[in-house]
């Protein structure tokens, strides 16, 4: 019968030692001068993905259809946005979409067999879409947004996922062990250059969506493929760190930081 050279204590009864002032200090060094910095620097970030977004969109968008805002969004800041022409969905447009729903939601049930996170996700954004083809269907001209509007908010709405993720990627990594300062740093900055990034071109494709097809997807673009999408990357991001941390704590020459209660 083959046997253990090594048996390991139960992990229930064992913890990470946090110095916690050290910790705190680490923390605030990550997040306020960067919270300071990219308030700072908010109306240029803006502005530079304003006119690189108003440069490709002048492709399929006519120059007096679209034009950059300058809005106050903080005491120490400004932002921009893309404000163009709104764009309505035709009926038969419409009809086409709720057609197509009803397809997929066919689809949807008979292949009960699939994945379920996928079945239930794409559940989600067809109802929503097919609640979007019905207000449009009876009510277009009561549809209180313009495109405009969509892409101020959408800016306003970005910036504070940008904040946010600054003050929660700082929390969560600074917060796990003492040591890897170094990776801990890289995921701190990873995050939030992949939010900015992402943030970026999402937003110069959905104006493109929203003039070339009409606003019938506003709302499918905002609650499906909105903030939701922003918080996968983030847990996708801090997942790697957190991996990387369980194999050096596990596994690696840091195993014996643990402390045992």
């Amino acid at each position: 019968m083959d046997s253990k050279k090594k048996i390991y204590y139960a992990r229930t009864y064992r913890r990470l030692q946090i110095r916690w002032e050290r910790t705190i200090v680490l923390a605030c060094l990550l997040i306020l001068p960067t919270t300071i910095i990219f308030l700072m620097m908010l109306d240029a970030l803006t502005d530079m993905i304003t006119r690189t977004g108003t440069e490709l969109l002048s492709k399929v968008i006519a120059a007096e259809n679209m034009h950059i805002v300058s809005t106050a969004y903080s005491i120490l800041s400004r932002m921009s946005y893309i404000k163009l022409s709104t764009v309505y969905p035709t009926i038969s447009m419409i009809l086409w979409n709720m057609g197509i729903c009803f397809l997929l939601l066919l689809l949807i049930f008979v292949l009960r067999k699939g994945s379920r996170p996928f079945a239930i996700f794409s559940l989600f954004a067809i109802v929503i879409h097919m609640v979007s083809c019905m207000y449009f269907l009876f009510a277009a001209d009561r549809f209180p947004y313009t495109a405009g509007q969509y892409s101020e908010l959408y800016l306003k709405q970005q910036t504070g996922i940008w904040l946010t993720f600054i003050v929660l990627a700082g929390l969560v990594t600074t917060f796990i062990g003492e040591n890897g300062y170094f990776w801990k740093l890289v995921t701190f900055l990873s995050i939030i250059a992949y939010s900015l990034i992402f943030g970026a071109v999402r937003y110069i494709l959905f104006l493109f969506i929203l003039y070339r097809y009409s606003v019938l997807y506003m709302a499918l673009l905002f609650f499906v493929f909105g903030p939701m999408f922003d918080y996968s990357y983030f847990v996708a991001i801090y997942a790697i760190f957190v991996n990387k941390n369980i194999n050096d704590y596990e596994f690696g020459k840091k195993k014996g930081v643990w402390k045992w209660s």
